[in-house]
């Protein structure tokens, strides 16, 4: 009765496999024939592409042209020293203002031990 129940299981996680999974790529896409002259006005337009004039363009398009513009910046050697300069300084001080903080509290420990006491002898005279 297991063997029966594992292999409709089998076949049901291949059927939703199938049924769920991508759809494969087709070999062929259809499309338009393009003319011989069509193909020539297509790549002399691919050239005007970095010489559009802002001033002719809407303000969503002028956002659209500066965020292609704007490629990912390449990260340089001092660059990437900098940054590391930068946390190393960053740790320090945390650190330091961690002792900074636990020196103060030792500080305050006599204050404290003493209003412990206090507290402790005016228990005592309560309970006499």
């Amino acid at each position: 009765m297991d063997s029966l129940a594992q292999a409709v299981a089998e076949e049901m996680k291949k059927q939703y496999q199938n049924e769920l999974g991508p759809q494969p790529v087709p070999l062929t896409v259809t499309g338009e024939v393009i003319d011989e002259e069509d193909k020539y006005f297509i790549e002399a337009d691919e050239g005007n592409e970095d010489e559009t004039n802002e001033e002719n363009l809407s303000d969503n398009e002028g956002v659209a042209m500066e965020k292609k513009s704007s490629k990912t910046k390449r990260v340089t050697r001092v660059e990437l020293n900098k940054r590391a300069r930068r946390k190393e300084q960053q740790k320090k001080e945390v650190e330091m203002k961690r002792t900074e903080e636990l020196s103060k509290e030792i500080d305050c420990l006599p204050d404290i031990l003493e209003e412990i006491a206090k507290e402790d002898e005016e228990k005592q005279n309560r309970h006499l």
